[in-house]
């Protein structure tokens, strides 16, 4: 579009013509995630990311409640990236998604991505080592039935025994520990089928 600033009225008005800024889109980012031996392993990709200035992966474990758990600074190309992170402490349902900030400071999202966790069958004890008073031991997908747990100290002498009447699936249940002295020690669970299992703990006071 031409036009000539002659003497006519309109021709020129400091009103007539305006530069409009604005900044430019930030990219779509696609977000996978997939379930691993020890975490999630996470993944999104960009086509480019010129306008990016930094990147933050966030979780929730509620579907709304995001918090960051990692942050990583845009390389500032023009092609296709790739970005990686691995979540080695997710819940057992937990979503994530990518917040990305502009250099101009706007903000954008990826994609959600909602991941289930399968607990695999067995026992765990927390916190690992022990520091206060008692220990969590967690039943995980077992069976219904009476279970006895003895505790072992360094030296190999029974120090505890406890039977936990489990009500089958997965639950926790407490073991006190707050008058044992500070050491490696061995839990054994004894099944209703009359096998056993060894789980090692530290307790440090």
């Amino acid at each position: 579009y031409s036009f000539n600033i002659n003497g006519q009225a309109a021709s020129a008005d400091q009103h007539r013509f305006v530069i409009v800024f604005r900044s430019a889109p930030l990219p779509a980012v696609s977000l996978e995630a997939a379930e691993k031996r020890a975490g999630v392993q996470l993944q999104w990709k960009v086509p480019e990311e010129v306008n990016v200035a930094r990147y933050e992966l966030e979780r929730a474990t509620d579907g709304s409640t995001f918090t960051a758990i990692g942050t990583m600074p845009s390389q500032g190309s023009a092609t296709p990236k790739q970005y990686t992170h691995f979540d080695k402490e997710p819940a057992m349902q937990v979503h994530y998604r990518v917040k990305l900030t502009g250099i101009s400071g706007a903000i954008a999202y990826s994609n959600t991505v909602k991941v289930d966790l399968v607990e695999p069958s067995g026992f765990t004890v927390y916190p690992n080592p022990v520091m206060g008073r008692t220990a969590n031991l967690r039943f995980i997908t077992k069976p219904e039935g009476r279970y006895q747990v003895q505790l072992f100290a360094p030296g190999g002498q029974k120090v505890a025994v406890q039977v936990i009447r489990h009500m089958g699936g997965t639950a926790t249940y407490e073991l006190p520990v707050g008058k044992l002295a500070s050491g490696n020690y061995t839990a054994e669970i004894h099944h209703p089928d009359g096998r056993t299992e060894k789980i090692k703990l530290v307790i440090t006071h």
